[in-house]
């Protein structure tokens, strides 16, 4: 008797397991469907999930919580679209798609399989992140700029800018004065006098025969002067 009752408990364990391991299959079948269906129709072109997406509609992450099966069904049913007109009470703003019944059942599986947006604490360690990322395109950037600023002070040598134009005290007075130069003239305005000079104190500068990317780096360095008082030493 007692070996009877552990053959019915057994039997009864295993069609119980049997028939779990089949809906746990068919569930995760139906999710992929979902899944399939959901990228399939663009819904990512309207909505955003997970910081992805556009905002034209609301956020999918977590919506199985938001809303019940019902409301979803009536949104996305194709046969359900005048139910859901009367049910928020004004016409749809813009066309949304609609899907047979079984093509719901399976995006309303994947739906509500969308977890929430990250807690706080994980937000919190993104945007540490994204400020450390800020804080290296910074420095990646400084490092680009002082080099430049270099190469700009390698084409002011050069060129014999100090022949006529005064820097830190040392050069030339036939030119105007550089010091400062850029609290008195604009950025476009030194690019412009570069690149066609003009008469002053009956003199016209020479054209260097520069590129437009020698010149930004020219007036770059010209530009990093400004709160110097020193002459640029070779």
């Amino acid at each position: 008797m007692l070996k009877s009752k552990k053959s019915i408990s057994l039997g009864i364990y295993l069609a119980y397991f049997a028939i779990s391991s089949s809906s746990s299959a068919a569930l995760s079948q139906e999710l992929q469907r979902g899944k399939q269906l959901f990228q399939k129709a663009q819904c990512i072109q309207c909505h955003s999930l997970s910081g992805q997406g556009a905002c034209l509609g609301p956020e999918l992450a977590g919506i199985g919580k938001k809303r019940d099966k019902s409301y979803l069904n009536l949104r996305l049913n194709q046969n359900d679209e005048s139910a859901y007109i009367k049910l928020i009470g004004h016409p749809e703003l813009f066309p949304h798609p609609r899907f047979k019944a079984d093509d719901v059942k399976a995006l309303l599986t994947y739906l509500a399989s969308l977890p929430d947006k990250p807690s706080n604490e994980k937000l919190s360690h993104s945007i540490k992140t994204e400020s450390q990322d800020i804080k290296k395109e910074a420095a990646e950037e400084k490092k680009v700029a002082e080099a430049d600023i270099a190469e700009g002070k390698k084409i002011f040598l050069k060129n014999a800018c100090l022949a006529c134009h005064s820097l830190g005290g040392q050069g030339g007075s036939s030119a105007p004065a550089l010091d400062q130069i850029g609290s008195r003239r604009k950025r476009v305005e030194i690019d412009s006098m570069i690149a066609y000079p003009i008469s002053s104190r009956n003199l016209k500068m020479p054209r260097a025969p520069l590129s437009f990317e020698e010149r930004s780096k020219l007036i770059d360095f010209l530009l990093s002067q400004n709160s110097k008082v020193s002459s640029p030493k070779p």
